[in-house]
């Protein structure tokens, strides 16, 4: 899983259709959708990414409902894309899943023009599928093709090296994590979202609404309320509100070390956020633009946070779902450097 575009996607290798087509996918548990730039895509955001044409694969097909009645759109933060779902042959990896919903789409909004990634590979819930289909990770556990039935994601805290990330299917590399590895049971099955007990700052709470939090690895941010992140950014020395961007700026990004430990509570375990981790560079090519915190308003509603990479770049993560009970679970541990997971091995 490699990151550029200043560490705002995390993309891998993807492939769909007999013969297979090739694509780049940005792997996202903050959806469920499964879409690719289609041939015949009107946008002019398309012409920069490699189009998937269902004609020429033998193991396309209309869904049942046929066509018309298979059209979807999809809003997201920023940006929109629509289309038509086509069920064919997914594969990642060693993984093959056949019938995988995929949407072909037929116009995008220009914000995906310079995206690094043809297109987004969902791995939420069905409840959120704007195709109303089981996302990839799902039809992989239907399909008998994974040894364990989660996936783990590692997003490489030095974010100067060229290996950006690492997701697993069917496993866990030991090597992507220190200590031990925590779980905590997903409260709402459609994001991966888990109860949240406080955020603290030196020990004491810092006065906020949200409850649950939705881990979510196609965030750059973390994402509350305004209430909420002017509650956080009020303990961050130097930190005031720049309406127009509606974003926190930081005057002090030379001295980190004047900057506070936030800490997160979950499941009754503290995971910390040190200056550097919630601390973003407002331009990464000029150190001297300032910098950002990465406590921003844009949550969609009162009672939930968005755990975005500022996190998962401190802490490994693992998500799992259980057929049988429909019960699923988010797991924590620190994340290892790179050099770690040499020696190391998947396992279920």
């Amino acid at each position: 899983m490699r990151d550029v575009c200043l560490h705002v996607q995390y993309y891998g290798q993807i492939a769909v259709g007999t013969p297979l087509q090739n694509f780049t996918t940005c792997f996202d548990t903050g959806s469920s959708d499964l879409w690719l730039p289609a041939a015949g895509c009107s946008s002019y955001a398309c012409r920069f990414h490699n189009l998937y044409n269902p004609d020429d694969s033998s193991t396309a097909q209309i869904p049942e409902g046929g066509a018309d009645a298979l059209g979807f759109f999809i809003g997201y933060g920023t940006g929109a894309v629509e289309g038509v779902t086509v069920n064919d042959t997914l594969k990642v990896g060693a993984i093959t899943v056949p019938r995988q919903a995929t949407g072909g789409v037929l116009q995008a909004t220009p914000d995906f023009t310079d995206s690094s990634c043809d297109g987004l590979f969902g791995l939420g819930f069905q409840a959120l599928s704007s195709q109303h289909a089981a996302p990839p990770f799902f039809n992989m556990i239907a399909a008998h093709q994974l040894d364990s039935n989660q996936f783990s994601v590692w997003l490489n805290p030095d974010l100067a090296a060229d290996n950006a990330g690492e997701i697993v299917f069917g496993g866990v590399n030991s090597g992507r994590f220190v200590g031990d590895l925590a779980t905590v049971p997903v409260v709402n099955e459609s994001f991966w979202a888990i109860g949240m007990d406080s955020i603290q700052v030196n020990g004491q709470n810092v006065p906020i609404s949200a409850t649950t939090a939705a881990v979510d690895t196609g965030s750059t941010i973390i994402a509350m309320t305004d209430a909420d992140a002017r509650a956080i950014n009020a303990v961050i020395p130097g930190s005031a509100y720049w309406s127009d961007g509606g974003i926190y700026n930081l005057t002090n990004c030379n001295d980190l070390a004047s900057q506070p430990v936030i800490t997160f509570q979950i499941g009754g375990r503290p995971y910390q956020l040190q200056p550097a981790d919630y601390t973003q560079q407002a331009n990464q090519t000029n150190s001297d633009s300032g910098c950002i915190s990465a406590f921003v308003p844009g949550s969609p509603s009162d009672q939930l946070l968005i755990l975005g990479d500022p996190f998962l770049r401190r802490y490994f993560s693992t998500y799992s779902y259980d057929p049988s009970s429909g019960s699923a679970a988010v797991g924590f541990a620190t994340a290892a450097p790179d050099a770690a997971a040499a020696s190391a091995t998947a396992v279920g």
